[in-house]
């Protein structure tokens, strides 16, 4: 995520606090650490934005503010997506709530390609990030990834059954 905010105009950058563009993408990295996390538990701090992230972005959230963001993720969504998994989480999305598939959900409407690998063209090359990790968010990640694939299982979703739900998607297996 951080790298994709970095590419998209330093997205979430305290540029009122530091008055400048982050030197790299790891000082980038480092402040907005812990966003994601914010967001969910609404780490309360001053009240001039909105948003948990943009509100003393130097503080990143507490340890207790993990397994908060966790639950909440549990309890608080209907629904759980992955990216890396699109296709899959729109035929789950359909599995579980009905509605034909359509053609335009699957379509990729920001491509970008900074900093990408070779291959698929949806990993990061995260060397730029020179070994920082967000745990923070790396944990409420973790659980997000396990509600879908729980989801998955739940729901009986297969490639067989995603064809039927969203046909032009997935070939007849």
């Amino acid at each position: 995520r951080a790298i994709s905010a970095y590419n998209f105009h330093f997205h979430g950058w305290p540029n009122k606090s530091f008055g400048r563009a982050p030197k790299d993408e790891r000082e980038f990295a480092e402040v907005v650490q812990g966003c994601m996390t914010k967001m969910l538990v609404n780490h309360p701090t001053s009240k001039d934005q909105l948003s948990p992230c943009f509100r003393d972005p130097m503080v990143p959230p507490t340890a207790a503010d993990v397994p908060l963001a966790k639950q909440r993720l549990r309890e608080g969504f209907a629904f759980v997506g992955l990216t890396e998994e699109w296709s899959l989480s729109v035929c789950l999305f359909h599995v579980k709530y009905g509605g034909s598939c359509k053609d335009v959900e699957f379509e990729d409407t920001r491509p970008g390609s900074a900093n990408k690998t070779e291959g698929n063209g949806t990993e990061y090359d995260t060397s730029v990030l020179r070994g920082f990790v967000d745990e923070f968010d790396g944990e409420v990640y973790k659980e997000a990834k396990a509600i879908f694939y729980e989801e998955l299982e739940k729901h009986k979703v297969t490639d067989a059954l995603c064809h039927t739900v969203c046909p032009s998607q997935f070939p007849a297996v």
